[in-house]
Parts: structure tokens; sequence; C-alpha cells
């Protein structure tokens, strides 16, 4: 496990620096319904009230929305840079990995994500303005 130094072995710390890339990987995916449940829950709070609502309401669950977006894409632009640093040192230690050999993304996959966010965002938007236009 260690060399005579007392630290870590190569091989031991690829394995490790493997397992965490695993571990940010699966938590960036594992957020999303969270978020989705999160929007959810207000969705069904906003319709479930039958009284009448006005568009203070909507826009409240907007800018209520607008800030769980923030958290989630902080949390995302964290994760990935993680994932990304990781990498790095994975490929520092082994250069003839399979992480060399990986197909660049090109953020892809964290644009995806945080387009995901944005249009549950703008959703909220959309029905606040909808009960905007209502009143008149």
């Amino acid at each position: 496990m260690t060399d005579h130094n007392g630290s870590f072995s190569h091989e031991t710390e690829y394995k490790q620096i493997c397992m965490t890339i695993r571990h940010y990987s699966n938590l960036r995916f594992l957020i999303i319904p969270i978020f989705v449940a999160i929007n959810g829950a207000l969705f069904i709070a906003v319709r479930g009230d039958k009284t009448n609502q006005t568009h203070d309401v909507y826009f409240a669950m907007f800018i209520f929305s607008l800030i769980i977006f923030c958290v989630f894409i902080y949390l995302e632009y964290v994760l990935n840079k993680y994932y990304e640093v990781f990498i790095k040192r994975a490929i520092e230690i082994n250069p003839n990995s399979f992480w060399r050999a990986r197909l660049p993304t090109g953020d892809w996959v964290s644009r995806s994500i945080c387009a995901l966010y944005l249009s549950v965002t703008l959703s909220w938007l959309a029905l606040a303005a909808l009960k905007l236009n209502d009143l008149f």
C-alpha cells in the first residue's frame, strides 16, 4: 500500500482517484432528481392551492426557483471542476490509462445539465408571465 516513505503507491493512488471520479460522476446525476423534486413540489403547492392566487405568488415561486437554479448550477460547477482535476491527476499517475483515451466532451455534459436547470427555471418565469397576462 505505502512505500518506504509512508506515502501511497501510484497504484493505490490511481485506484482511489478512479473511485473518486466515479463518485463525483454519479453525484452530478444524483442531484438532478433532487432539483426536479424541489421544483415539482413547488408546482404542486402552487397548483394545489384552489384560492385565487395573485401573480405575485407565481413571481415569488420564480424567484425561489431562480435561487434553487443558482445553487444547483454552483454544485454542477464544483462537481465538474473536481471531476476534471481528478482525471488530470489520474493521467499524470498513469499516462497510458483509459482516461487519456476518453473522448473529449468539451463540457457538453455539464452544459446539458445546466440547460435542464435553466429550462425549468424559465418555465417558472413563463408561468408567472402568463398569470400576469391573465390579469389584463
